[in-house]
């Protein structure tokens, strides 16, 4: 498992993830892994950027590298008509090929997925950001914490859930109008909206919180060059990612650098 990185902004949302592949085999009736430095791409748009996904997790699907299969999925569904609609497509097709690949009876605690799926679509008449978590991990919702960032067993049925109305509920912001403006009033008071998965994720919290706060001190002593509010926005998802992956690579032996070799980032902006 790696690490993803989903943010939302009154200017649009951004995805980032690194770009190593743990591989799990077999060893005399042992479990063995290796790591392959920057061998997979873990975030992907459709054509005109109409969504965005990432996953992190199972890395392997009907035969295809999950990569492979995301894009295949991606050139199915490249005049997808409703993203609600997409995110149960998706839901559907990877329950269909791991019920394939990991039949009953098959021990499927290790072969957890967490997929995100980010877009926009119209709620009401009104245009509003979804974060659809597509998974097999139980226990995802907003607001469930995890000790020591250790995900619990992998179950066999694959859930889907938007966490944009769960977190608005949580902060009594109402839904749909008041999504955007909940957004502004984050940023404005200094914070961000942020979905994030993946390996050893407190520690990611971690270190993208510290990111955040230097950033803010030299946005603070004018020390940061001009820029678009989204290219500053894709430079810290990205430093936070990297930052990550450099921390796997001091502290941990190769086998063990599941984060890292490099980033890969897709943003979108918010429809006007």
């Amino acid at each position: 498992m790696s690490i993803l990185l989903c943010t939302y902004w009154r200017d649009g949302i951004v995805l980032s993830a690194d770009r190593n592949a743990t591989i799990v085999f077999e060893t005399e009736g042992d479990p063995a892994q290796y790591v392959e430095v920057g061998s997979t791409t873990k975030v992907l748009a459709w054509p005109r950027k109409r969504a965005l996904v990432g996953y992190v997790g199972l890395g392997q699907l009907a035969g295809l590298r999950i990569d492979e299969w995301m894009r295949q999925f991606i050139a199915r569904t490249r005049d997808f008509g409703s993203i609600d609609a997409l995110a149960q497509d998706l839901r559907e097709l990877l329950q269909e090929d791991f019920d394939g690949d990991y039949p009953s009876g098959v021990d499927v605690g290790r072969a957890g997925a967490i997929v995100q799926l980010a877009g926009f679509k119209r709620h009401e008449g009104i245009t509003v950001p979804v974060s659809y978590v597509i998974s097999n991990i139980p226990g995802l919702e907003p607001g469930v914490l995890f000790s020591r960032g250790v995900y619990p067993g992998a179950e066999r049925h694959f859930t889907v859930s938007d966490h944009i109305p769960q977190v608005m509920q949580f902060w009594e912001a109402a839904y749909p109008q008041g999504v955007r403006d909940k957004i502004v009033e984050i940023e404005e008071t200094g914070d961000f909206l942020w979905f994030n998965a993946g390996y050893m994720y407190p520690a990611f919290n971690a270190f993208k919180g510290a990111l955040w706060d230097a950033l803010k001190v030299l946005r603070q002593r004018s020390l940061l060059p001009a820029g678009t509010p989204m290219s500053d926005q894709i430079a810290f998802s990205e430093m936070a990612v990297r930052i990550f992956g450099v921390f796997f690579e001091h502290y941990f032996l190769p086998h063990g650098r599941a984060v890292g070799g490099g980033v890969d980032t897709e943003w979108m902006l918010w429809p006007e």
